[in-house]
C-alpha cells in the first residue's frame, strides 16, 4: 500500500512556489504503483486524488487492509536521492488484549520493516543511486501494524524541478519496484526473513 503524503488542505512542503509536496508525492505514488503492477505485484494507494486524509485515517486504512508492505512517500527540495526511514518507537505502552498501544503499534512488525529497508537499500545502492537510511519517530509509521517504511525523494541534480521530471520519477520508481518485488512474498510472513 502506497501512501502519497499530505493532500487536500495539507500541502506539505513548498518545494518551489508552483510545486507543493502533495502533488509530487501523488505523482511518485501513481508511478510506483504502475511499476509494481507491471511486475505483477498488486499495489494500491491510500489517496489517489487531492484529498485530505489524517494520519490516524491513513494508519486505520493500512491496518484494516493488512498489506504486505506500507510505503509512506515524501518529497524534499534539499538533500540528494532517496532517504529510507523505519520507525523509532518510544517505550512501549500498555497493550490491552487485542488492542495495541497506538503509538507503538509498529512494534510487532519492526524487525520485518527494518529487514525490508535493508534489502531495498542494498538493491538500490548497487545501482550507485544516492541513498541513506534512518530511523525516526514518524507518524503514521509508528501506528501501522504491518511492515512499514517511509521514502523521501529529493533531486540528485540540486534542482527541485527534477522532482517533476517524468524521467526522474520513472527511474526512481523503477529502482524501488525492482527492490520491492523480490522481497514482497517474504514480508507476508509473521516472522523475520
Amino acid at each position: 500500500m502506497i501512501d502519497p503524503a499530505h493532500g487536500g488542505s495539507d500541502t506539505g512542503a513548498a518545494l518551489n512556489p508552483a510545486m507543493p509536496e502533495k502533488d509530487v508525492t501523488l505523482a511518485f505514488a501513481r508511478r510506483l504503483r504502475l511499476e509494481l503492477n507491471k511486475r505483477d505485484l498488486e499495489a494500491e494507494l491510500v489517496r489517489d486524488g487531492d484529498t485530505t486524509v489524517s494520519l490516524d485515517q491513513r494508519a486505520g486504512m493500512v491496518n484494516s487492509a493488512q498489506p504486505g508492505l506500507y510505503i509512506s512517500l515524501h518529497a524534499a527540495s534539499q538533500g540528494s536521492g532517496i532517504v529510507l526511514y523505519t520507525a523509532m518507537l518510544a517505550a512501549e505502552g500498555e497493550d490491552r488484549g487485542r488492542f495495541l498501544d497506538w503509538q507503538t503499534a509498529q512494534s510487532g512488525s519492526l524487525v520485518r520493516s527494518r529487514w525490508a529497508e535493508q534489502q531495498i537499500t542494498a538493491s538500490i545502492q548497487k545501482m550507485g543511486f544516492p541513498l541513506r537510511s534512518l530511523v525516526a519517530a514518524l507518524r503514521p509509521l509508528n501506528n501501522v501494524t504491518v511492515p512499514a517504511i517511509a521514502i523521501e525523494v529529493a533531486p540528485t541534480s540540486g534542482e527541485v524541478s527534477q522532482l517533476a521530471s517524468v524521467d526522474y520519477q520513472s527511474m526512481v520508481c523503477a529502482a524501488l519496484a525492482n527492490a520491492i518485488v523480490p522481497i514482497a512474498p517474504l514480508l507476508r510472513q509473521r516472522t523475520a526473513p
